[in-house]
């Protein structure tokens, strides 16, 4: 599990989508905010709940310029809903940011991909909430304009790692 730092860029990836397409983190920095939504069973109940719970927000979401990655260990039959739906079979990807935790975990990250705000294990972060931290994330950005030359050298490493 990554040790997060809300001064660095969460580690980057690429997962294939239900939409046909791999999507990689690294294509929304500088461009928008993420939610992170990491799924412990494809078709579990508690799966399906959070799912729902966040498609029935997604436009709140999409008017403050986020977008949701759900990430499942196996394909999601009939997922349903508004947000990519991405496939990390191996669990290299949640092992990175949740380590060997059970249950949901979310991560807001702001518009330079930083963990904003989290949420591993137990009851899952109710869409309401990460839309006010993504709320939050917008409002705090001093250099939503302006990326610092900490933040592009970073960002050029987090690129070339991928």
């Amino acid at each position: 599990m990554i040790e997060l730092n809300q001064e660095m860029p969460a580690p980057n990836f690429r997962l294939p989508s239900n939409r046909g397409e791999d999507i990689r983190l690294g294509d929304f920095r500088q461009r928008q905010p993420v939610v992170l939504l990491f799924l412990d069973a494809a078709g579990s109940a508690p799966a399906r709940a959070m799912l729902a719970d966040f498609a029935a927000r997604y436009a709140d979401f999409q008017e403050w310029g986020a977008e949701v990655l759900a990430i499942a260990p196996a394909p999601v039959p009939d997922a349903g809903v508004p947000f990519p739906v991405l496939v990390d079979a191996g669990g290299e990807v949640r092992a990175r940011y949740v380590g060997d935790a059970a249950g949901p975990a979310v991560f807001v990250l702001d518009r330079f991909t930083a963990p904003y705000r989290w949420q591993v294990g137990g009851a899952f972060m109710s869409a309401a909430d990460a839309v006010e931290w993504v709320r939050l994330s917008e409002y705090s950005c001093t250099t939503c304009d302006d990326v610092s030359s900490e933040w592009a050298f970073s960002l050029e490493l987090m690129e070339t790692s991928d």
